[in-house]
């Protein structure tokens, strides 16, 4: 599909982009972007990437792709950096957790002068492991990935990235970016800000000789790094505290029954959730 993509972040998505382009695409010209040569060095000896560099000019010469995977706070400027670099018409996309401030920053630089497109995207195939060790040529199977055109967007840009997302064996589906961060505030960043406090509020040392699967399963979120978090909740902060206030709410409702010693109320909080989740 694509006889040259850079990667700028070659983390477990970019890893994982890697790996499923030189699976299925093995004459694809994969490069690494980043920062740190010793990081992009463990990319290329797992055969997530073909190359690598630092020099974003460098890395993005002759591609036709180029997947930001940094976090959210940094998604815009190396848009605009590797745009900037470009040596021809490039599709730029992401993969980030929020979408809203992303695309609406791009959206006044575009049209781009050079003939470059961006459009926004969001895999959502992440963990609470991070980094190109835990990437899987399979990642994306099965997995859904959002696109976030915009009215800017050009059309070809919007298909060419769903044909590539399904090659990986992903669901494609568009969304307003809005629409999308107020969808993931609820069900992706919401689970995640319960399992922090969870965690937060556990005494481990005390208690860990007690801590069965259920605690586990909804801790395991808060293993995620806070660095990455942070950025995602800071740019989806309405749509997070609204999902916030949302739950208080709900939970109140079995503070409240608890207090009140209503076994009732209990039984019918807990019938709702079941038939809810089913």
């Amino acid at each position: 599909m694509f006889s040259k993509i850079g990667i700028l972040g070659v983390g477990l998505i970019g890893g994982s982009v890697g790996l499923a382009v030189k699976s299925l695409y093995p004459d694809c010209i994969v490069v690494g972007i980043g920062q740190r040569p010793e990081r992009l060095a463990v990319a290329r000896q797992l055969g997530a990437v073909d190359e690598y560099t630092t020099s974003i000019q460098a890395g993005v010469a002759g591609c036709e792709l180029v997947i930001v995977g940094t976090p959210v706070n940094l998604v815009v400027e190396r848009v605009l950096q590797v745009i900037g670099a470009s040596d021809g018409a490039i599709l730029v996309t992401d993969v980030g957790s929020t979408k809203q401030a992303i695309c609406a920053a791009l959206d006044k630089e575009m049209p781009f002068a050079n003939g470059c497109s961006f459009l926004g995207g969001h895999p959502i195939a992440g963990s609470e492991k991070s980094g190109v060790e835990a990437a899987t040529v399979s990642l994306f199977e099965q997995r859904l990935v959002v696109l976030t055109p915009t009215s800017k967007t050009p059309p070809n840009a919007t298909a060419t990235l769903q044909r590539f997302w399904e090659s990986l064996g992903a669901r494609v589906a568009c969304m307003k970016p809005e629409e999308h961060d107020a969808v993931f505030a609820r069900t992706s960043h919401l689970p995640h800000a319960i399992s922090a406090t969870l965690a937060a509020m556990t005494d481990y040392e005390r208690l860990r000789t007690f801590l069965g699967t259920g605690f586990e399963s909804v801790a395991r979120l808060a293993g995620g790094d806070p660095n990455i978090w942070r950025d995602i909740f800071m740019t989806n902060r309405d749509a997070l505290c609204k999902a916030i206030t949302d739950y208080e709410g709900m939970l109140k409702q079995l503070h409240d029954a608890l207090s009140d010693n209503d076994a009732d109320a209990v039984f019918r909080f807990l019938e709702q959730a079941r038939n809810a989740s089913r």
